[in-house]
């Protein structure tokens, strides 16, 4: 099987609710965390978009204090799934990447 290895030119990372609320119950949340910030710096690096979203915010609480620095604004978002937020879908389409990696 091939292996897939995205493309910094086409590629867009997507951090999804990366927030305390939901970390808690998780399993080595901290790892999570820190995977999240080195994947978040290598993007940064390469010039790679980012774009991040917390669910409800005003009442979740907003990205882990470790990775917000690294995310900048995140998408306010009150549904599910992310396509479902037409501010997220916006800024999507606007970054032009057909790839899309996914942490969170």
């Amino acid at each position: 099987m091939p292996t897939l290895r995205p493309r910094t030119e086409s590629s867009v990372l997507v951090v999804v609710d990366v927030q305390p609320t939901f970390l808690r119950p998780i399993w080595e949340a901290e790892r999570v965390v820190q995977r999240a910030a080195f994947l978040l710096e290598i993007a940064r690096l390469l010039d790679v978009p980012i774009i991040a979203t917390e669910q409800v915010p005003a009442k979740m609480g907003g990205s882990d204090p470790q990775i917000a620095h690294l995310v900048g604004r995140a998408i306010a978002k009150s549904t599910f799934g992310c396509c479902e937020e037409p501010e997220f879908l916006h800024a999507l389409h606007a970054t032009h990447r057909r790839e899309v990696v996914v942490v969170g």
